[in-house]
C-alpha cells in the first residue's frame, strides 16, 4: 500500500513540474481581439475609446432631463386608461417630485464630441462578425467592401421590381387565404404596419485577412415577416415538431455527457449553430 502511494505521489509531482500546454490545439494558441478596433481615419481620445469599448448595447444616462418627465407621463396615460381617474395625477406627481439621473458633464461632452467626429468623418461604427469587438471603419471603405462582397456572390439589381406593388400583392394573397388564415382577426394580425424593404448591412470579419464583410439582411420590417413567423409556429404545432434546444454550451455538454452511448458510436466534431447565421428571406420559409 505504501509503495502505491509513493508512486502516485511521484506522478503528481511530475505532473506539477511539467509545463501545461493547451491540449485543444497546442500549435494554434487562442487569440483574443480587443474590445475596440479603429480601422478608420478618425482619431479618438482616451475617454471616447473607453466609452466605445463598453459595446454597442451599453446604455448611458440621459444627457438632459428636459421634457423627459412629460414624455413619461404621456406614455403612462396611454396604459392606465382602465384605472381610476386620479391614478394619472398621482403618478405624475411622483415622477415630477423625484430626480432623474443624468450624465455628468465629462460623459456628456465625450458623447457629443464622438457624434460630431463620426458624422463629419463619415465613420461607420459596427460590431465584428465574431466576438463582441466594436469596429470603426471609414464610410468609403465600408461601401467598397460591401460592393465587392455583393459582386462576388453575383448580386444584381432587378429594375422591374417595385416594393409598393410587392406589398399590395402580399396583402391580397393574405386576404384571399381560406385555410390556414381562415379568420379575419388572424389575417389582420399577420399584416405588417408601415412595411419597408429589408435592410442590408455588413459585419467585418476581423479574424480573416483584409477584414472582408459578411452580409446580413434584416427582414423584421418586411411585409411577410409576421406571416413567416406565424407559419413557422403553425407548422410546428400541426406536425408536433419540437426539436431539442440547448440554452448554452454548459447545458449541451451536460446533455451529451448524460446521454447513453450507442454500441456503434462515433464522435462528431462538427456542430452548425443556425442561430448565428443571418436570417433567410421570408419567402424561402413560406
Amino acid at each position: 500500500m505504501k509503495e502505491r502511494k509513493d508512486k502516485k505521489f511521484q506522478r503528481w509531482l511530475l505532473a506539477e513540474k511539467t509545463p501545461k500546454v493547451n491540449q485543444s490545439n497546442p500549435n494554434h494558441p487562442q487569440q483574443f481581439y480587443p474590445r475596440l478596433i479603429n480601422n478608420s481615419s478618425t482619431e479618438l481620445t482616451e475617454d471616447e475609446e473607453k466609452l466605445l469599448s463598453f459595446g454597442l448595447k451599453h446604455t448611458i444616462p440621459l444627457l438632459s432631463e428636459r421634457g423627459i418627465r412629460d414624455r413619461i407621463v404621456a406614455d403612462l396615460i396611454c396604459t392606465t386608461t382602465k384605472y381610476q381617474t386620479d391614478t394619472c395625477d398621482r403618478l405624475s406627481n411622483i415622477i415630477h417630485d423625484n430626480p432623474i439621473p443624468t450624465a455628468n458633464q465629462r460623459l456628456k461632452s465625450t458623447v457629443l464630441q464622438l457624434v460630431k467626429k463620426t458624422r463629419q468623418g463619415g465613420t461607420i461604427i459596427t460590431k465584428a462578425d465574431k466576438g463582441s469587438s466594436v469596429v470603426l471603419m471609414d464610410g468609403w471603405e465600408y461601401t467598397c467592401k460591401m460592393t465587392t462582397c455583393l459582386g462576388s456572390i453575383g448580386a444584381t439589381i432587378d429594375p422591374s421590381f417595385d416594393f409598393g406593388t410587392y406589398n399590395e400583392d402580399v396583402r391580397k394573397e393574405i386576404g384571399k387565404s381560406k385555410y390556414i388564415l381562415d379568420k379575419e382577426p388572424l389575417k389582420n394580425a399577420v399584416l405588417v404596419m408601415n412595411p419597408q424593404a429589408p435592410r442590408l448591412y455588413g459585419l467585418p470579419k476581423i479574424h480573416k485577412e483584409g477584414s472582408p464583410m459578411r452580409p446580413v439582411v434584416s427582414f423584421i420590417s418586411s411585409p411577410t415577416y409576421k406571416l413567416a413567423k406565424y407559419l413557422d409556429t403553425w407548422f410546428k404545432s400541426v406536425s408536433n415538431f419540437h426539436p431539442p434546444f440547448s440554452k448554452n454550451s454548459v447545458e449541451l455538454c451536460n446533455v451529451l455527457t448524460e446521454a447513453p452511448t450507442p454500441p456503434s458510436w462515433k464522435y462528431c466534431h462538427f456542430f452548425r449553430c443556425f442561430g448565428t447565421f443571418s436570417p433567410c428571406p421570408s419567402y424561402t420559409h413560406v
